[in-house]
């Protein structure tokens, strides 16, 4: 699952919905509480989560080429796939 919340003094990026969607808020003081901040949504952005398997197979290409460096051993590679594949087999449980 990926969710993540970024916090910045001006902005917040807020990764939800399984990766798929990027929300962006804006970051104000709080006119009534001194001290506080407030988060106002400003968009919501389409992250196409669904292309990354593309891009995947662009790195992969540019390494075997000589175009970008791996820079991962491949033990991690190893452990990122056993990682995917855990994860890939609790969501088909799940989905049952």
């Amino acid at each position: 699952m990926i969710e993540l919340d970024l916090f910045f003094d001006t902005q917040r990026f807020r990764i939800f919905d399984f990766g798929g969607k990027i929300e962006i808020s804006k970051v104000y003081q709080d006119k009534i509480f001194s001290g506080y901040k407030n988060l106002i949504p400003s968009k919501v952005i389409d992250s196409n989560i669904n292309l990354y398997g593309m891009y995947t197979f662009d790195t992969i290409e540019n390494i075997l080429n000589g175009v970008e460096e791996n820079h991962s051993t491949l033990k991690e590679e190893n452990d990122i796939k056993l990682l995917k594949d855990a994860i890939t087999n609790k969501l088909n449980e799940y989905k049952k």
